[in-house]
This record gives C-alpha cells, structure tokens and sequence, in this order.
C-alpha cells in the first residue's frame, strides 16, 4: 500500500511524540511541573507568536509586491489566515499554499506566482533560521567544538554541509523556488532580498522568544543566553519539513536541550506542547477575520 505525504508525515509525528511521552515518568510527572506555566506567560508567548504571524502577513505583501501585484495589505492578510488555517490540518506546506490561492486567485495572482512568492518565502525563512541555531549551537557548546577539532573533521564537515546544500537546491527545491532564488540574489533586487531577510529575522527573533520564556520557565538558573541558544536550536529543527507542523520534532529536541541544561524531560515536554499548542490557538483566533467584507475583489 502506497503511503501519500500527509500519512507518512503523520507518521514520523507520531512516532517522535511517542518517544517523548515514553522518556517521561507517566503523566502524572508531567502534571507536576504544570504550575511552572502561568496564564501571564502563556498570554505573553501567546501575543509574540501574534505577532510572528502579523509579521508573516508583512512578508508575503512585500513579496508579492515585489512580482508586479500591488494588493491590498488586508486582502493578502486574509490569503495568509487561509493559508495557516489549511497547513493546521493539510501537509503544512501545501495547505498553506492551496489555502492561500483560494484568496489569491480572486485578486489576480495565478498559482504559479503564488507557490514561487511560497518557495521564495520558505528558502529565505530557512536560511534565517539555519544561522541562528548555528550560532545557537556554537554557544551552547562553546567555540571550543570548533577550535578543538581537527583539520580533517573541519574539511569534511564543510564540504558535507556544501553538498547537502547543493542537493537541496538541486534536488529539493521545485523550479519555481529556484527561479525564485536566482531571481532575487541577482545583485539588481538585492535590497529588495535585504528587505524580506529583515522581516524574516524580526520573526524568528519574536519565534525564539516565544520559545526562550517558556524554557526559561523550567530552566530559571541557566544562563539566558543559553535558553536563547536552545530556543533557535528547537524552533529551527521544529520548522524542518519532516514532521506533521513540527508536533514531535519539537517535543524530542525540547527534551533533549533542557534535559542537557539541567532540567527535566518532563519540563521540556510540557513547554513543547505549551507551545505548539498557543501557536495553534493563535493561528485559530485569526479565522473570524475571513467573514469580514463579503468577497475580495480584484
């Protein structure tokens, strides 16, 4: 039997989650470090990842604005809430993408404009992402993982991430997030690339600290810069397309990095499912906007 995209994700989310549940001491563990997250904390993470998806309505505006459509900002805002309502309940990606051209199309954007303006997006928004965990990864572990290897292991793990990033735009990427990519690096649109990567960056920065409270809730005598470390390490890793929304990923990787600064798995358990949890319901509090105005005209 054939297994489509949305079940193999599902899948492999499942399977991480139960493996997260499984290195904890049952739930009634789980319910004792619960106290840790008060309704103050939760309403605080819950503004910032407001604030990520407003930025995100930001970003696609500009993008699209860039390939010739001068749309109303509300109009794309709305396109957008559609988009990640969908990527709740579709293949993230592609839920976001169909949800979007549902508004998109009415307002003269075709879809292949649509999923180049997503892949372009999507690129961007993991090489962001990708540096700061990088440098998340290189604090945590001190620079000492890299003044202490030898020339050898340097070499071949530089040529390794070179090859994986060139699989990954030869073999990984569709030819429209190419295009994308090669249309915008061109030196004449560089300030326009300036202008998404800064967007980008302020949302990843507003991402990691929705991450960094709540880890910093269970981890209250680590150093902050080191909770700042791990929240770019776990938000990256749960953005990987890999998972079903980053349920999983993100549970196993929180495990993991609070459990290495000194915490507990419980702890690091609940403040995952904390988060995906307030992202979703953010994500949700959106969709009464999709009734306001009775149809988007072009």
């Amino acid at each position: 039997m054939k297994i489509n995209k949305k079940s193999a994700l599902l899948l492999v989310s499942l399977l991480l989650i139960t493996i997260a549940f499984w290195s904890v001491d049952g739930v009634g563990s789980i319910a004792k470090v619960l106290p840790l997250f008060d309704m103050k904390l939760m309403i605080v993470v819950g503004l910032l990842f407001l604030g990520t998806i407003v930025l995100s309505f930001i970003r696609i505006w500009i993008i699209l604005g860039d390939f010739g459509h001068k749309l109303s900002f509300f109009d794309v805002a709305k396109a957008c809430i559609a988009g990640n309502i969908g990527a709740l309940f579709f293949i993230p990606v592609f839920g976001q993408i169909a949800g979007r051209q549902f508004y998109l199309a009415k307002l003269g954007v075709s879809a292949v404009e649509n999923s180049a303006a997503s892949g372009y997006e999507r690129v961007v928004a993991g090489v962001v992402s990708a540096v700061f965990a990088l440098l998340g990864f290189l604090y945590i572990y001190d620079w000492a993982v890299i003044e202490g290897a030898e020339p050898i292991k340097l070499f071949i793990f530089t040529v390794s991430a070179a090859l994986a990033v060139i699989v990954f735009y030869r073999k990984i990427m569709s030819v429209l997030e190419r295009q994308a990519v090669k249309n915008f690096t061109n030196i004449r649109h560089v300030f326009l690339l300036l202008r998404v990567v800064l967007i980008v960056a302020l949302g990843m920065i507003l991402t990691m600290l929705c991450f960094a409270l709540m880890f910093g809730a269970v981890l209250p005598e680590v150093d902050y810069l080191k909770i700042v470390s791990i929240a770019f390490i776990v938000s990256f890793l749960a953005s990987l397309p890999i998972s079903f929304g980053g349920w999983g990923l993100r549970e196993v990787s929180a495990i993991f990095f609070v459990v290495y600064l000194g915490g507990t798995s419980e702890a690091g358990l609940a403040a995952s499912v904390f988060i995906g949890l307030i992202s979703m319901a953010v994500v949700l509090v959106f969709y009464p906007v999709l009734f306001i105005g009775k149809r988007v005209v072009r």
